[in-house]
C-alpha cells in the first residue's frame, strides 16, 4: 500500500468480508503489528482508555506497546 488512498480502497474492501477481517487489517496497518502478534492478543491487552495494544506475545519474546487509532467514523462516512 503506497499512499492513504490505497489504505482506504483496501479497507473498504476489507470491511465488505466482514468485521472481523476488517479490524485485523486496519490494526495491522495502522500498527504495524504482525500476523502472529495480532493472533496471539487477549482482551486483556487492550487499553480502550488509554488507546493502547501490550503486544506481550511476540516472535522474538520482546513485549512492546503501540497505540491503536480508530479510523472506522472517516472510512464509514463515504
Amino acid at each position: 500500500l503506497r499512499n492513504d488512498e490505497d489504505i482506504k480502497k483496501f479497507l473498504l474492501a476489507a470491511r465488505d468480508e466482514g468485521e472481523q477481517i476488517y479490524v485485523l487489517y486496519a490494526t495491522a496497518i495502522y500498527t504495524g503489528a504482525r500476523a502472529g502478534e495480532l493472533a496471539a492478543l487477549k482482551r486483556a491487552d487492550l487499553d480502550f482508555n488509554q488507546r493502547l495494544i501490550r503486544i506481550q506475545r511476540s516472535f522474538d519474546g520482546l513485549p512492546r506497546t503501540t497505540i491503536f487509532l480508530d479510523t472506522r467514523l472517516e472510512l464509514n462516512s463515504q
